[in-house]
Order: C-alpha cells, then sequence, then structure tokens
C-alpha cells in the first residue's frame, strides 16, 4: 500500500469516528458494553482526538 492511499484511509476512519462521537452527543446516545455504560465525557475525548487526527492526516495528504 503507497503512503498517500495509507493516509486517505486513515484520514476517512478518523473522520468517520469523529461523525459517530459528533452524533452520539448530539443525540445522546448511550453506549453499553455488557453492564458497563461508556459514559458521555469519553464522546467528548473521542470527538476530540479523532478530529485531531482526521485534520492531521487531512495536511499530510496535501
Amino acid at each position: 500500500m503507497k503512503e498517500k492511499t495509507f493516509i486517505l484511509i486513515s484520514t476517512l476512519i478518523f473522520l468517520l469516528v469523529f461523525i459517530l462521537h459528533g452524533v452520539r452527543l448530539a443525540y445522546k446516545w448511550n453506549v453499553t458494553f455488557g453492564t458497563w455504560t461508556i459514559p458521555i465525557w469519553a464522546s467528548w475525548t473521542g470527538l476530540a482526538i479523532a478530529g485531531i487526527l482526521a485534520i492531521s492526516g487531512y495536511k499530510l495528504r496535501k
């Protein structure tokens, strides 16, 4: 796999994760694994990290 292809794919994945965290925050969806419910603040953290990584990937792609 070429470097630019890898960067594009990883950027799109991080963008998708960013969007999903944003939708979860907007609609206040609950996410549960077994008996453990993931707190909303985890999505704020995920939103920030995924956003930073998506932007970084976009800048590297240029």
